[in-house]
Order: C-alpha cells, then structure tokens, then sequence
C-alpha cells in the first residue's frame, strides 16, 4: 500500500493539462525518510503540471523539502533544503533506440515508459527527492579523516595515476 500516491490516467488530461499540488503528511514524511534512509523529512510539497503528449505524457514540475540526514563523518545532523524542477516525457510502450541513447544525456528531458496509461505524480516527486540527495552529507566543520579523499580528489587521483590520461592529453594536444 502505498501512503503517497496521486495517480493520473493520459485520457485526463487529453484535453487540457491537470496542475497538481502535493504536500506531504506527517506519516507520509516518516515512510519516505524510512524509505531513503534519512533522520526525517520535516517537509515535502511539489506542484506538477501533467500534459498530454501524442506519445505520452509530460509530467514537469517543481519540489522542495526540508531533510535531515546523518553525516557521513561523525553522524550527526545534516539539516538540508531541497529545491529541484523536473520534467519528464513518459512514452507509450517501450522506448526507441534514440530515446534510450537520450537518456544518457544529463541535459535532455528525463524519459521513462508509461504504464497502463498512467502515472503517479507523487512518486515522481519522491523519486526527484531520492535524486536530489546529497550522497555524502557532512556536517559544518567535520574533517574527513586523513587518508579519506573527497569524491573530487579520487577523480583526480585517478587521472594522475592513470596512464592513459597521459596518452590522452598528448593526442589532444596533437
């Protein structure tokens, strides 16, 4: 059973786009938090817009929410504010070639499949907020512990210790 669903069938919104505004309940926010792996999710609300497309649908919106996670050092409270648009083309039967190709791009529009002719808004936005999370969240001055990179500094490291960056930088430079 789910306790955040807003579902909307395509042949709703044939004639005219449907705006959507969710907000989270308490029980909602602890289900979600528990669902994420997060200390709480004091607040969660979102306003979506979903349109007919020939192909599908469109789902594009907005959300914002207030977190709270565990640092990843010394895990104390991370108190985060999450703000995150999104827009996503949800297609009928299974993608083409292009579109899979397209989702790899991070700047195009989202594509997913649409199913049995509908979509649940409010797991698009609990879906957008599990994505707009920080993976590695650190609390105000904590240090990470000598000898543990940052994500950057391992790319780096990587590069500098690969030698076919070497090769690559020669070529690029050709």
């Amino acid at each position: 059973m789910r306790h955040f669903s807003y579902i909307v069938q395509r042949e709703d919104v044939v004639h005219s786009p449907k705006i959507i505004n969710l907000k989270a309940d308490e029980k909602t926010r602890v289900v979600l938090a528990d669902r994420f792996g997060l200390q709480s999710v004091d607040r969660l609300q979102g306003e979506a817009e979903v349109s007919y497309l020939p192909d599908g649908l469109r789902v594009k919106g907005h959300l914002s929410a207030n977190i709270r996670q565990s640092c990843v050092v010394s895990f104390k409270p991370v108190s985060s504010t999450v703000e995150e648009s999104f827009s996503i083309h949800y297609c009928i039967g299974p993608l083409t070639e292009e579109q899979e190709e397209s989702v790899l791009d991070v700047n195009a529009e989202d594509i997913e499949e649409l199913i049995d002719g509908e979509v649940d808004v409010a797991e698009v936005l609990a879906q957008t907020l599990a994505l707009a999370l920080d993976p590695f969240p650190r609390a105000p001055g904590v240090e990470l512990p000598t000898g543990v990179d940052t994500e950057e500094e391992a790319q780096e490291a990587q590069q500098r210790s690969n030698p076919f960056a070497i090769l690559k930088n020669l070529s690029d430079k050709a």
